[in-house]
This record gives C-alpha cells, structure tokens and sequence, in this order.
C-alpha cells in the first residue's frame, strides 16, 4: 500500500463529523495534481477500499458523496472524472466494489442531494436504485413543465402517445 492508500483508509479514524471535512480536504489535494497522476492515485485508493469491510467502505463513499454537495462543481468533475477512469485501471473486484459502494451510499441520500450530485457528477447515475431515478425523472418533467401520465389521460390521450401533441 503507498503512503496514500493508507492515508484514504485511516480516515475511517476519524469520527462522523471530522469525517467529510477531512475527505474533502484530501479530495482537494488529490485534485492538485496532474490527470495521469490523479487517476493513479485514485486507482490505488480503489484496490486499498476493495480491502474494507461493507460499513467501512459505504461510510467513506457516503461521505465522499457528502463532501462533494460542499466542493465547487469543477472540483467534483475533475474528481468524478478521474474516479471513473481509475476503476477501468483496477481489477474487477476492486471496480465492482466500488460500485457496489456508490449504490449503497445513495440509499442514504435524500432525493435533492441525487439531483445535485448529478449535475456535479453525471456518473453518479450509475450510483442510483431505480426507484430513486424515476423520482428523479419525475421531479425533472415536473420541473419543465411536461404533464405526467395522470394528466396527459385526463387531457383524453394515452400516455403512451406522448409524442402526440
């Protein structure tokens, strides 16, 4: 394990208040250096969170997701990024349970901080259950003024004519 991977899972000693700051401080480090640099490092921390147990690892990963609601956008982005590049550099396992990670964390989420953290990370889609996209789906076509299937029957249509207008 680098100096680094060991420093990512020692944050686990810090208790759940000291702990987003303290990941968003690290984040913000990591993003400092050079893309190639950051998705190594980042790829690192992927095979050296493999290694933890289940609650570890969704408590890290939820309080990464946490500190990003707090981090400018270009900073998520960058970070997002690179995460995702670094879990095509790791073993399966490694990828798979990072992923796992991410579905789990944003079960803790509410449905506004989804909505914020796909706009900071448009791959944190991959993170959401199904129930929570549709939520999110729905919230959206609201938002835009698009009627819902309720009202597009009530306007004596389908709504699975929806391209009908």
């Amino acid at each position: 394990m680098t100096s680094i991977d060991q420093e990512w899972t020692n944050l686990l000693t810090f208790d759940d208040a000291s702990l987003e700051p303290v990941i968003r401080d690290r984040m913000v480090a990591i993003n400092q250096q050079t893309e190639d640099q950051r998705v190594a490092a980042l790829a690192n921390i992927l095979r050296s969170e493999a290694e933890l147990a289940p609650p570890e690892l969704r408590r890290l990963t939820g309080a990464r997701f946490r500190a990003w609601l707090t981090m400018p956008a270009e900073e998520v982005q960058a970070f997002s990024s690179s995460l995702d590049q670094a879990r095509g550099l790791t073993p399966g396992t490694a990828a798979l349970r990072s992923t796992g990670a991410d579905q789990t964390a944003a079960q803790d989420l509410s449905a506004d901080d989804c909505l914020r953290l796909l706009e900071l990370a448009p791959s944190f889609e991959r993170a959401l259950p199904t129930e929570m996209r549709e939520v999110i789906e729905t919230t959206a076509r609201r938002e835009r003024g698009e009627p819902q299937a309720a009202e597009q029957a009530a306007a004596g249509r389908p709504f699975w004519k929806f391209w009908q207008r």
